[in-house]
């Protein structure tokens, strides 16, 4: 598969289309990890070939992130909720109590040593990670509904929470951007964690790097505030979400990978490759690309859940 992805970068270079667009099908067609992007390059040289059969062919192997780019619907189907538990489980009760006493970090401890250890029932695991969510714990409720089945509504609303939801709805409105957007950035840079620190060093909720948040600061016309407070991060998230809706012309793809990928190296990007599809297919680094799929799939989840927002 790795060979076949290569040879048809190379194909293309040479202005060979006619002869990559079948090999990127044959890929798509497949259960190799190039298959989604092979699909969506099939589509891509297709339409620019005018081939109308390969291109609806490519069109059905559409999925994932590339697919919601080119406006298909991808997001799984909302089903009914699932049944909760008759009764409160104990661990539930304890944590409950443990709250009241003022202890939360103990609270969660408990109920994420009843998951680990008592291996619950789905009805169970769905009373403990609403109860987590409830804590606002929503990366330890996230971990403990993705052993459920996804198919159920209550479930994929304990993976997809809105966590944080007033300052998320506040902080995005004020800048003139979609809340759901917001929360798919979050899910995709920290799971809701506000603690989380990178590899590379970037920190907090929306993950920025020392830099960065001290540039967010000067565009807000404060000091740096603590980016693992998950308000702050909030706030200075969506100022940088904006600023950066202006320099790409409120291009939401070019955004999501400027947010990962920085600005400079998006635009100059764009503007050697010459479109957006070509710059995901030929641009040197493989994270900004993988970024934007995972960011856009989880908009479209957000987007299926929550049509109300």
């Amino acid at each position: 598969a790795e060979g076949i992805w290569r040879a048809t970068g190379l194909l293309e270079a040479q202005h060979q289309l006619h002869k990559a667009l079948p090999l990127y099908l044959r890929l798509a067609e497949g259960d190799s990890s190039y298959a989604e992007d092979a699909a969506f390059r099939a589509w891509v040289l297709a339409k620019r070939l005018g081939d109308t059969v390969t291109r609806e062919e490519a069109w059905s192997l559409l999925s994932g992130g590339l697919g919601a780019l080119v406006g298909k619907a991808v997001a799984p189907d909302v089903a009914l909720p699932l049944a909760p538990q008759a009764s409160v489980p104990k661990v539930v009760k304890l944590a409950q109590k443990l709250v009241g006493l003022g202890e939360r970090s103990w609270a969660v401890g408990a109920l994420g040593y009843a998951l680990r250890k008592q291996k619950p029932s789905a009805q169970k695991r769905l009373a403990i990670a609403q109860e987590l969510e409830a804590l606002s714990a929503y990366k330890a409720g996230m971990l403990a509904a993705s052993m459920l089945a996804p198919t159920y509504k209550t479930v994929l609303e304990l993976r997809y929470p809105r966590g944080y939801q007033d300052w998320v709805e506040k902080y995005a409105r004020a800048n003139g951007l979609d809340p759901l957007l917001v929360y798919s950035i979050i899910w995709v840079e920290s799971s809701f964690d506000p603690e989380a620190v990178s590899s590379t060093g970037a920190k907090g909720l929306m993950q920025f790097v020392p830099v960065t948040w001290g540039d967010v600061a000067k565009l807000l016309g404060v000091q740096p505030g603590d980016p693992l407070d998950p308000r702050t991060s909030i706030r200075y998230g969506t100022r940088y979400l904006r600023w950066l809706g202006v320099q790409c012309d409120r291009e939401l793809a070019c955004v999501i990978t400027s947010y990962n990928g920085g600005i400079g190296y998006t635009t100059r990007g764009l503007a050697r490759a010459g479109n957006l599809y070509d710059f995901l297919r030929f641009q040197p680094r493989e994270e900004p690309r993988s970024y934007l799929v995972k960011v856009l799939y989880t908009y479209a989840v957000y987007r299926a859940l929550y049509p109300e927002s």
